[in-house]
């Protein structure tokens, strides 16, 4: 630095300790955008100064003989900080009052602050709007949609009521997943994002709680629009939403508490930390055929995780009290029918502490994973979400000799 550049910081500094011991000096609350806008120029240039300073003492270390100037960069597009000896002067040169520099640290504080704060945890109301206005063939569109998932919803994700017991979500979004074995990886279609999945039920059918409909749906054929056939008519009967199966977008598992618990008002009026027990319930959203979020379903996990470690256990489907019920269904009398999977609402929106599960849909008994694929509508229309179809698995009751050798032949 020279003498005169020296003074000159000296003298910089004196009016800023003046500025400071002034009476009348009051620190500033706020700032503004534009304020911002160039703060955030000047903290860049602080940067850049800093590690030039840094350079130059490295460099002192080494042979300079050699000119290493950086021709690469046009001196127009940058502004000439070789005038000041260090980020502090460029500071005091910038921003030579009081003022100036404190609401400048005060930007520098907050986006600080910002940077190391979590992201805000959204309401219930906004995550399930969230799910209930995605496209799910869509990648910008599932972006967006886990954005608003990577933050949990506060206090809770509620999940609706049943027998005397109050649910809530736990964010998941890999619970389920097909078997590698049931998957066609020669498939040259687009695999869905990995929370999609496809359940389909073989030889079974999804059951309906009005009886006649019930029977009606078992009469009549898949009236699927032709539009979501592929010329495979074998595969065109299980790819679409129907009695066999569906295709859907995983949300969380799910947590249980009674409702002794709770409060006329709604809140928790005992140990808060104690009532919440997992389940072995995944909830899921159907995708309808455009690509948007339709029922809402619950489906037994029937290979579950190990609470506090990453172990997973099998659920043996011969025992029939360890799936298929939920809280209380056991104690009650007459005992409810097992079910591998409920529909739980008409739409995801529905969703809210007290709502009442609807349950007028159920699958009977274990149900398949499927990998879920885009299939390519006829025209120009985006494509739309459908189960593979399920490759056929080789029969091994009979080993394949054909290349062994017998005899002396080596």
């Amino acid at each position: 630095m020279s003498e005169a550049q020296a003074r000159k910081s000296k003298i910089t500094d004196e009016k800023l300790g003046e500025q400071y011991r002034d009476k009348a000096f009051s620190p500033p609350t706020h700032y503004t955008l534009a304020k911002a806008v160039n703060f955030a120029s000047i903290r860049k240039r602080m940067f850049a100064k800093r590690e030039q300073s840094r350079s130059d003492t490295i460099k002192d270390t080494k042979d300079t003989t050699k000119d290493t100037k950086d021709t690469t960069k046009d001196p127009k597009d940058e502004k000439d900080d070789s005038i000041y000896a260090n980020d502090a002067d460029l500071l005091r040169d910038l921003l030579p009052t009081a003022v100036e520099q404190e609401k400048f640290w005060l930007w520098v504080h907050t986006e600080d602050k910002l940077a190391r704060t979590m992201p805000e945890a959204r309401e219930a109301k906004e995550y399930f709007n969230a799910l209930a206005h995605t496209d799910y063939s869509n990648e910008s569109s599932l972006r967006q949609l886990f954005a608003v998932l990577q933050a949990y919803a506060y206090p809770y994700i509620p999940a609706g009521s049943h027998n005397d017991y109050r649910y809530r979500l736990n964010p998941s979004l890999t619970t389920l997943g097909p078997d590698d074995d049931r998957t066609d990886f020669d498939d040259t279609r687009d695999f869905a994002a990995e929370p999609i999945i496809a359940v389909t039920l073989v030889g079974k059918q999804i059951r309906c709680k009005d009886e006649r409909e019930d029977r009606n749906r078992r009469r009549r054929k898949d009236d699927t629009d032709s539009s979501y056939h592929s010329e495979s008519s074998t595969e065109s009967s299980i790819m679409g939403n129907d009695s066999t199966g569906f295709v859907c977008f995983q949300i969380g598992k799910l947590l249980a508490a009674e409702e002794e618990y709770w409060s006329a008002n709604g809140k928790l009026s005992k140990d808060e930390d104690a009532p919440w027990t997992p389940t072995d319930w995944v909830m899921v959203v159907v995708i309808d055929a455009d690509n948007t979020a339709g029922a809402v379903w619950l489906l037994q996990n029937f290979e579950p995780t190990i609470e506090n470690t990453s172990d997973q256990y099998m659920i043996d489907e011969a025992d029939p009290y360890r799936w298929g019920y939920f809280e209380g269904d056991l104690q009650k009398s007459p005992r409810p029918m097992q079910r591998g999977g409920v529909k739980i609402a008409h739409k995801i929106t529905d969703l809210s502490k007290t709502f009442q599960w609807t349950q007028d849909e159920y699958i009977l008994g274990k149900y398949d994973i499927l990998q879920a694929v885009l299939a390519e509508r006829s025209g120009d229309g985006a494509p739309f979400i459908i189960r593979q179809f399920l490759p056929a698995k080789a029969d091994d009751s009979t080993p394949d000799v054909s290349g062994l050798s017998f005899g002396d032949d080596y």
